[in-house]
């Protein structure tokens, strides 16, 4: 995933009401810090990582519930 695959993933959730704009905006600021630690413009296999984190995000931001990983993980 580069910044333009994050760009086009981002504003489709958007647009559909799935994420908050402010859950898309620290979404992008998380892959551009992530990008420059560690040195690659593209992050292979990025797309689930940065799905979840930005529907979490619209969660917390909603008042819903967040449930942790199960306790065997």
């Amino acid at each position: 995933m580069n910044k333009n695959d994050l760009n086009e993933r981002l504003d489709l959730l958007r647009s559909t009401d799935t994420i908050t704009q402010k859950a898309a905006e620290v979404t992008e600021k998380t892959f551009d810090h992530l990008v420059s630690v560690i040195g690659k413009h593209d992050i292979v296999q990025g797309e689930m990582l940065f799905t979840h984190l930005s529907s979490a995000i619209t969660r917390l931001e909603r008042g819903e519930n967040i449930e942790g990983p199960p306790q065997e993980v």
